[in-house]
């Protein structure tokens, strides 16, 4: 089932589409220059200018916006037997972490003082001199739901109708391109051992260069692809990869074609991260330049992510695949076993991950 959202000029529609029928949901008095501009101003500027205090805010905000959604009504009255939604956001809510919008006002308050600035992309603020306290939800989207989070219809159809062949499929790595990631060595030996990657499809250190990476993602059905990246937000095509010898920007992507790749898993900052023209809401970030290129699924962030909670939730990811699981169903429960984790119960360590393209 689909969910796709859109905002007028006074209020908000969620479209709920299903094979038989569509439903139309309204959030009065949810409009742009009230609701949308009180999420680009408490969400993607915050975290832009004081990133610390975006993530301090985080509970707080995402408990706010499941209210002016009116989620729980709306799972009551339209999503009571659906397993799965198909998100198709409008505007600022493609920023949005659907996987933690919490669905009851339970809260619990957990420690929060693990340190912030290891991340893949920019730094955050110094380690913060004193235990801190936060407080998170009890039960999130996410934990009723198996979620896929797509920039449009019109891709998602572009993925479902591409024809690729997914027998014996070969997985290339990518690691640690600037040799400052530890826990990106931890992740990408680990994968290497568990899929039998050969050393040549597996770009350690000073063999992940710009030309070696282009070859690699035309080899391989599988790319997981581990290092340093940031997004432009002022020219979103200058978004960018971090190489040993250079970047492979948004519009390096754009160019290429894929013709073999199915799956693509950014474990990399800001891969899903643009800032939204309210105009034409187009999306131009680096996981819809990889599904434009070729690939029938990406996994991609919406923001900085810790580097040492990745590396756990992409062992995760990959051995719920393994068993057989979906993307969507191993993303779910790959982020809800890192909840569970003492230092990662926070919705910043898990609930950046999102799944696009196909099942």
């Amino acid at each position: 089932m689909s969910g796709v959202c859109q905002t007028t000029k006074n209020d908000t529609y969620i479209f709920i589409v299903r094979q038989q029928d569509i439903q139309l949901y309204t959030c009065r008095g949810e409009g742009i220059e009230i609701f949308q501009n009180w999420v680009g101003q408490n969400w993607l500027k915050l975290y832009i200018e004081n990133k610390a205090e975006w993530r301090n805010n985080m509970g707080e905000f995402l408990q706010q916006l499941a209210q002016r959604l009116q989620l729980d009504r709306l799972i009551a009255q339209h999503l009571t037997d659906i397993k799965e939604l198909i998100i198709v956001p409008h505007i600022f809510l493609h920023q949005i972490p659907f996987a933690a919008l919490p669905i009851t006002t339970e809260t619990v308050t957990i420690p929060d003082n693990v340190p912030m600035d290891n991340t893949k992309g920019m730094k955050f603020n110094p380690r913060p001199t004193q235990t801190q306290t936060t407080t998170i939800s009890k039960t999130y989207l996410s934990d009723k739901f198996r979620l896929r989070v797509v920039p449009s219809c019109q891709i998602l159809s572009y993925c479902d109708n591409r024809n690729k062949s997914t027998d014996s499929p070969k997985m290339g790595i990518v690691e640690n391109a600037t040799g400052d990631l530890k826990g990106s060595e931890y992740e990408c030996q680990n994968l290497a051992k568990i899929f039998q990657v050969p050393n040549n499809l597996h770009l350690k250190y000073q063999h992940a260069t710009v030309n070696n990476y282009r070859q690699l993602a035309k080899q391989v059905q599988i790319l997981h692809s581990s290092h340093h990246a940031s997004a432009d937000l002022k020219n979103p095509l200058e978004s960018k990869l971090k190489l040993f010898d250079g970047e492979v920007t948004l519009g390096d992507v754009f160019t290429w074609r894929l013709p073999e790749l199915t799956d693509v898993f950014l474990s990399c900052c800001e891969t899903n991260l643009t800032f939204i023209n309210k105009l034409n809401d187009d999306i131009l970030t680096i996981a819809a330049g990889f599904l434009s290129a070729g690939a029938l699924s990406v996994v991609s962030t919406l923001w900085s992510v810790e580097d040492r909670s990745t590396a756990e939730f992409c062992q995760l990811y990959y051995q719920f695949r393994n068993q057989g699981e979906t993307r969507p169903e191993a993303l779910r429960k790959a982020q809800f076993e890192l909840r569970k984790r003492e230092d990662f119960k926070h919705p910043y360590y898990w609930a950046g991950f999102v799944s696009q393209g196909l099942q």
